[in-house]
């Protein structure tokens, strides 16, 4: 059960990004995503690979450990050197945006239909 959570929480975020990924990203030719090593990396670099077919956008996957993600990013962001997705686990989600390290998704732009209900407020914070 909460190795089936995780994999929606993840495919939710990635989702969500690859989503607006032209919209939201510097640089539009390139994603950098921070994955651990394993299963779930080699899935997100398969999603990758059919997202650049798509659209054109390079995914590039980087192993970081999802419980090491949050303070990379707190050094790595500020200095331009942070990903673009990352996949942690959600209840950092609320830490991580105090600190200003995530960025919101505006409700209005996202199709929520695709996601279930649980992964949709998995990812809010404070009703957002």
């Amino acid at each position: 059960m909460v190795k089936q959570k995780r994999i929606v929480v993840m495919a939710l975020l990635l989702g969500l990004v690859l989503l607006f990924a032209p919209t939201l990203c510097l640089s539009a030719n390139k994603l950098v995503v921070w994955e651990s090593s394993g299963p779930e990396e080699e899935w997100v670099r398969k999603m990758g690979e059919l997202y650049t077919k798509e659209t054109g956008i390079v995914i590039e996957v980087h192993p970081v450990d999802q419980l090491s993600q949050p303070d990379k990013l707190a050094l790595d962001g500020p200095a331009g050197k942070g990903a673009d997705v990352v996949v942690w686990p959600h209840d950092k989600l609320g830490q991580t945006i105090e600190q200003g390290l995530l960025m919101e998704l505006p409700e209005a732009k996202l199709d929520l239909s695709k996601f279930t209900g649980s992964a949709v407020e998995a990812m809010k914070y404070q009703g957002k």
